[in-house]
This record gives C-alpha cells, structure tokens and sequence, in this order.
C-alpha cells in the first residue's frame, strides 16, 4: 500500500469513509482525503484542509457524462458533440519543447503526446463549435516557429485564442508586436511574485524575473489584457499574495485578473515545502490580502450563482458554465486602485435564495428594486457568449488546483485539454475501446487552467 500523505496508512484506514461521485473520500481532523485504489496499491491524496469547504465547494457539481471517467480518454463522436455544446474552454497542448526548466513542472508525468501540425489543429477547430476560448499550452507554445500562423487560425474558425506562456520571448518587443498583429488579445502569463530567490526556487533561474518584467512592459505598451497565473508554494512564496493583488490592481487597465494555484506535488516537483496548500489556504490568505473582501463565504456564493444560472437557463436551452471544485472564478471591480465587490455579497445571497426557492416573482421585484443590480447580473451572464459587456475595471480571481491523476474528480468541467496521441501509446490507448467506436487521433484530458 502506498500513501501520499504525512499520515499513517493505519490511522487513515479506521476513519469513516464518505462517497461522492462514485468515489471515497475520508475525512480526519478536518482535511479531505482522496482515496484511490490501483491494483493492489490505495492512495491517499490530500485534496482539502478546510473540509466544509470542500463539500460545499462541491454543491451542484455534477458527474461527468464523458464516455469514460478516467483521467484521460479517446473521445467518439458523441463526445465531440458534447464537448462542442458544453465546454467554453479549451486547452490545446501544441508543443512539448520549452525555454525553461520549472523545479515544479506537472507536465513531467503526462502521458505522451506528440505536436500537433497545423492539419490537426484545424481538425480539431471542425469538431468544437465557434466562440471558445482557445488555451494555447505547452510545454512553451511561444517557441513554435508558425505560432503566429496558428493564432490567425484560430482566429479565422471564429474561436478565441489565447497563449499561457512563461512569459520570457514576451520580454522581446518585436514578438509582442507580432502576437498583436496575429490577432491576439489575452495571455495568460506566469508571474510568482517579485524576488529573484522565487523564481529561483520554482523555476530554477532568478533571471526569470527581469524578463517577466520586461515582457509585462511590452504587454500594456501593446494593450494586449494579461491574467497572471501565479503558483504559490508554502515557505517559498506565500508571502507574496498581497504583493501580486496590488500589483495586479495598480495595473487594471491591462492586467485584467490573476490566477493562484497552490503547488501541486505532481510531475517533476523538485522542491522541499513545508505545507502542502489547497484552495481554502489561498482564499484565507486573499482575504488577508484584501483587507476581508475575497472570503469563503463570498467565493462560494458567486460559485452558487453559477450553479444556479446554469440551472435556470438550461430550462430555456442556454448553457451557462458552472465551474467544478478545481476552480472558483470570482468576479470583482477596481475603484480607485481599490476592489470591490462586482455584486455585493448581501446581493449574492438574496439573488440565490430566491432563485433555488424557486420565487421568481419575488426575484423580479428584488430586480426592479436594484437596477445597478440588474446592469450586472446581465453582464455576468452575457459574459458566457464572450462578450465585452462587463466593462471597464473588471477584476476576476481565479482559484483552484491543477488538475492531474491523482487528484481527478469525476465532474463536469467547463475546460478540456485535446492532446494529439503519441504514436507510441497509441496501441496501448486505443485496446480497452469497443471496436464499433469510431476512433480519433486525439486524446483529451478533463483539466486545463480554466
């Protein structure tokens, strides 16, 4: 038996297990553990410090309809047709070369997968519908010599991309000229917080930092909307939440929002923490940061009313995305380099009562009664068709886990990862699969930084 927790295998075994999804969970001093059997090995994978967390965390969340429920699978044609309708965003692995070597690299362990051609690209563009958000991933997809080919594909299918990048060939002006001339409009970049002995420790190379700098410069000089993407490792950075909130406030007018993923011990993870984070850790320490603005309490309400929408709505034939336990996108406003809430939490809550009680006279006349309210819940809303309607000065935090094999959570997601399949695991792939399934050479994996 094997065991990825601190913890005793004995201790955790007389703990009283608690089932979801078809999956086990044990719970001891308040933490959540998942339990995850292989053969003859069980594993315990520490996914909660904060288990009510969790569990609420979890309301609403449905089981995945994929047709398979493991962590990777060969999608048939019924599961393009899924992906096409339910999914807004998706992540497309177009490179495994990449410019730095990360002490915390979770692509170390994936499976194999081999770069897509500029044909496989525009095969998958046919089969996942228009207005989604394209995740451009890596490796380090900068270093591909036809990106900016790719980005004007994208483009052209009616799609939205967007690269997450380590940011170093953005501190090169004339790239970032060229990525602005392609068409795109976000990056999502990765940004750890401002010493050297950071990106040191994380990275392997303090020199990462001057180029992040350089290359966020040229980002505002060529107004292209940046989300950092910030890791946060116990003992090495966490002290630096605050640092990163302001800097990212101060810079509203292109820094549009910031995603925080504690530190996952999968893949390469050649460092020494002394805590393994989870999200709850992260909201406590925003709340630090934002003065008591980004709570609990307010991060899982605005999750409630995406679950809500998304339930309202389906009645009427509208998908509204509801994002699974791994991320909680919060929305939120600057006034004044300072944030505020984008709908108040008083507003979040009556706004919720009402609609899972079903008074929906009631909610009409809290409406007629708000108009600000009513301006903004629109615009939340609209935002699912990728509109531009929220605004000026709209912040959005991003929360969660990057998802991997051994903490996968059988639930709907709104983001997905297509991977073309490694000729070398192809065989291996494709054995368990009914031979009446009309096969693909893609592989896709329910995770993605959403």
């Amino acid at each position: 038996m094997r065991t990825l927790t601190s913890l005793k295998e004995d201790t955790l075994e007389k703990e009283k297990l608690t089932s979801k999804f078809g999956i086990d969970f044990i719970i001891k001093n308040n933490q959540v553990y998942l339990v995850k059997k292989n053969d003859s090995l069980k594993y315990y994978f520490l996914l909660e410090n904060d288990s009510e967390y969790f569990f609420k965390s979890l309301l609403g969340c449905k089981k995945t309809k994929y047709s398979s429920k493991s962590w990777s699978f060969i999608p048939v044609k019924g599961d393009w047709e899924y992906i096409k309708k339910k999914n807004t965003i998706i992540v497309l692995p177009i490179t495994k070369m990449c410019n730095s070597d990360c002490k915390i690299c979770f692509m170390k362990d994936r499976l194999p997968y081999d770069e897509m051609s500029i044909d496989d690209i525009k095969d998958v563009l046919a089969k996942i519908g228009k207005n989604k958000k394209i995740l451009l991933f890596g490796g380090e997809p900068t270093l591909r010599d036809d990106i900016f080919k790719i980005i004007r594909l994208i483009k052209k299918s009616r799609n939205i991309p967007t690269i997450c990048t380590n940011g170093l060939k953005l501190a090169d002006r004339s790239f970032v000229k060229k990525l602005k001339e392609s068409g795109i409009k976000r990056i999502l970049l990765s940004f750890d917080g401002f010493r050297e002995e950071i990106y040191e420790n994380l990275r392997g190379n303090s020199g990462h930092l001057y180029l992040k700098l350089r290359a966020l410069k040229n980002l505002k000089d060529f107004k292209i909307k940046v989300y950092l993407s910030s890791t946060i490792a116990y003992g090495v950075n966490e002290n630096e939440i605050s640092n990163l909130l302001k800097f990212a406030i101060r810079n509203n007018d292109f820094i549009i929002g910031i995603n925080i993923y504690p530190a996952t011990p999968y893949g390469k993870f050649d460092i020494s923490i002394k805590k393994y984070l989870t999200p709850s850790d992260i909201v406590s320490m925003l709340e630090k940061a934002s003065s008591g603005l980004i709570t609990k309490e307010y991060v899982l309400e605005f999750k409630r009313l995406r679950m809500n929408l998304n339930r309202v709505l389906s009645k009427f034939k509208i998908f509204f995305p509801c994002y699974s336990y791994y991320h909680s996108h919060t929305l939120l406003k600057v006034e004044n380099n300072q944030l505020k809430h984008f709908i108040s939490l008083n507003d979040l809550k009556g706004v919720n009562e009402f609609i899972q009680n079903r008074k929906y006279l009631n909610l009409l006349v809290y409406f007629i009664k708000n108009p600000r309210l009513v301006k903004n819940s629109l615009s939340f809303v609209l935002r699912k068709f990728n509109s531009e309607s929220l605004g000026k000065n709209v912040f959005i935090v991003q929360l969660g886990n990057v998802i991997t094999p051994l903490n996968y959570l059988p639930v709907e997601y709104d983001c997905i990862e297509i991977e073309k399949l490694s000729n070398n695991s192809r065989d291996e792939n494709y054995s368990h699969l009914n031979g009446e399934l009309r096969l693909e050479p893609f592989r896709t994996l329910t995770t993605g930084p959403g």
